[in-house]
């Protein structure tokens, strides 16, 4: 199967999960199995921000000269693990700190979005060693973006502790993602070339 056949099929499946989950999150919370509490302060937004993201890959694409599908795909991946986050563990989610539930949404786009940004001045993660090389660029943005998306993950989990402690958890998960993704960019820039596979 062509690359870009197999990005469309998981694409379109995991869309259709995403929908399901979200779809269950809007039922009345008396029917939640365990039980999840999101107030339509959340569900409102976080619904608009999916539904813009199902579109925005195919939209971007010319701007951002990407594989359309293949984005389309790592968005569907990263709804996928906040929504099975939410559904699956409740518990971890205190919806009355919003900020934490806002700033990790952030992060997990602006992760998303690096994931597969091509060189540019203005998107990713930009340092001097990432500039190098193509192949520097596309690694550093892809490890770094998804650790923003699993930063994204542990911030919205750290919900459930006190506002001022998470907000300070939040700034340590932003410099343990993008310090760890520039901490990669350097050791590649300083690798012989033949290690860069």
């Amino acid at each position: 199967m062509l690359k870009a056949a197999r990005w469309r099929l998981w694409t379109v499946l995991l869309s259709g999960l995403n929908i399901m989950l979200l779809g269950w999150l809007w039922l009345p919370a008396k029917l939640h199995l365990p039980k999840v509490t999101l107030t339509l302060h959340l569900l409102v937004p976080i619904t608009t921000v999916y539904l813009l993201s199902l579109i925005a890959p195919f939209v971007l694409a010319k701007s951002y000269q990407w594989q359309r599908w293949q984005v389309a795909m790592h968005w569907a991946i990263g709804w996928v693990a906040y929504s099975l986050a939410v559904v699956l563990l409740p518990g971890l989610f205190r919806t009355a700190n919003q900020t934490a539930i806002g700033l990790g949404l952030v992060f997990g786009i602006v992760g998303l979005l690096c994931v597969d940004a091509p060189r540019n001045h203005t998107l990713g993660i930009r340092v001097p060693w990432t500039y190098q090389s193509p192949e520097i660029w596309r690694k550093t943005n892809t490890l770094g973006g998804w650790l923003f998306v699993a930063g994204g993950l542990l911030g919205i989990a750290l919900s459930s502790l006190d506002v001022a402690l998470t907000q300070v958890l939040m700034v340590g998960l932003a410099f343990l993602s993008g310090g760890g993704a520039v901490g990669y960019a350097y050791w590649l820039a300083h690798r012989p070339p033949h290690h860069l596979i």
